[in-house]
């Protein structure tokens, strides 16, 4: 047990998502011909190789060569700016990291002939390889959380099952380019990072470390915003009650890093939307990009319970862990406390929107970027060495009921078997149909 123990707190378990993650990326390649897909990813993969390749952040030269092209041969196109170039909303962050990826692929030289530069399968796959990586490294700094609330098996056991049992395995080892995991994977960073700047004597140093953290964190996926104030007010404010030496000069190299976060942001909006604006989302021309809030009507049932997105219909596995905040409330950390609270403000906020492209609600989507309120409630259920042999015995039943519930979604949704016009029964009718084929 020692041995698995230092495995894995060496790296094991971010190596095992690594090794999985790999291996459904090559069939994903395989399968579709790329693994670039999807509106999102197009967008923010199309910005990554204007910034390596063109050397801008207009996407007009870019998108047009992708691979895949599906999405923009419909009647309406693609968006287009008055000036007549692409339009594009999505934020800077997840295109810089792409950036780093692809540019380290392009100096290997790993283009291949008919195929644009910083388009071809290899340099394609070496992002998402990359992108994989960062998940594996949010998934392992899990495990570091979680490890002290459980034993070490269990550790690895709820933090693979939460993997499994959310989105986050569909968009690390099927559909790679999506902001979710890359946006998981810097929460947990920032987990760590805060936990260590109260005790610390090099509070500086984490606070600036928690800044740059932050910048990325916004410029990635701005809508966490709240995330980044709730774990400023839950650790960083504790360092203000010391010398002002301690933590003054990092506060302020973060507060700077954080501006010029936003400062870029606004800059890349103004190239591709015209405007300078801190966010471009909402309500435009075409339905590709478009959204708005409808306070008057929030939809906390779809949010929850939809036959095709609902949040504890789709992934049970997330009210399983809930009940470890209820029924074990005293042994859940801080930070379990903290990314709790920013999921049900995501959450909450999520009712509000409405995309007349995918519908009412993003449901299970957005939680792939709370993976560790998941570890968290399943490991404080495990429980510690005193924990009963039947206590566990139920929990992984339980567990086991989650994942082979929610599996078949993964492939249902991969092969479009789920209509948009699917209830719950019928649902239950085509997983059961699913089981009967394999067995």
């Amino acid at each position: 047990m020692m041995l698995i123990d230092r495995f894995l707190r060496a790296g094991g378990l971010g190596l095992v998502v690594v090794v999985v993650g790999a291996g459904g990326l090559f069939k994903s390649d395989n399968f579709y011909g790329t693994l670039l897909r999807g509106v999102d990813a197009q967008f923010y993969y199309a910005a990554a190789r204007s910034v390596v390749v063109s050397g801008d952040w207009d996407v007009t030269d870019d998108l047009p060569l992708a691979p895949w092209q599906g999405p923009f041969q419909s009647s309406v196109g693609v968006p287009r700016r008055p000036d007549g170039g692409i339009k594009n909303v999505f934020p800077a962050g997840l295109s810089l990291v792409e950036a780093v990826f692809l540019k380290a692929a392009c100096a290997r030289g790993t283009s291949t002939p008919g195929a644009a530069p910083g388009y071809s399968r290899s340099e394609i796959a070496t992002v998402a390889v990359g992108l994989l990586l960062l998940a594996a490294v949010g998934l392992q700094v899990t495990y570091s959380l979680v490890r002290p609330l459980t034993t070490p098996g269990w550790a690895a056991a709820v933090v693979l099952a939460t993997w499994v049992g959310t989105p986050l395995l569909y968009y690390t080892a099927w559909f790679p380019f999506s902001v979710h995991p890359t946006t998981f994977a810097l929460m947990t960073l920032m987990i760590v990072v805060a936990d260590r700047i109260p005790a610390s004597p090099r509070a500086n140093a984490y606070i600036v470390a928690f800044g740059v953290l932050a910048a990325l964190l916004y410029l990635v996926r701005p809508h966490q915003t709240p995330y980044i104030v709730i774990l400023a007010a839950a650790k960083v404010m504790q360092v203000c009650r010391r010398d002002w030496r301690e933590w003054l000069p990092g506060t302020a190299l973060g507060l700077s890093a954080c501006a010029g976060a936003m400062l870029l942001q606004a800059s890349v909006h103004a190239v591709n939307v015209g405007s300078f604006t801190l966010l471009a989302h909402g309500h435009h021309d075409h339905p590709m990009i478009t959204g708005e809030f409808h306070w008057d009507d929030p939809r906390f049932d779809i949010v929850l319970m939809s036959p095709i997105r609902g949040l504890f219909w789709v992934t049970p596995i997330i009210a399983l862990s809930l009940a470890g905040y209820v029924v074990r409330a005293g042994a859940v950390p801080w930070w379990g406390w903290a990314s709790l609270g920013n999921a049900a403000i995501q959450t909450s906020i999520l009712a509000f929107w409405s995309d007349p492209n995918q519908g009412e609600s993003f449901g299970i989507r957005l939680w792939c970027e709370h993976v560790p309120v998941v570890a968290c409630g399943l490991a404080v259920l495990a429980g510690g060495p005193d924990r009963s042999h039947g206590a566990r015995w139920a929990l992984a039943a339980a567990i086991g009921a989650c994942l082979a519930w929610t599996l078949p979604y993964l492939v249902m949704y991969s092969f479009m078997l789920i209509p948009q016009d699917s209830t719950h029964s019928k649902v239950v009718s085509q997983v059961l149909w699913l089981y009967r084929g394999l067995f």
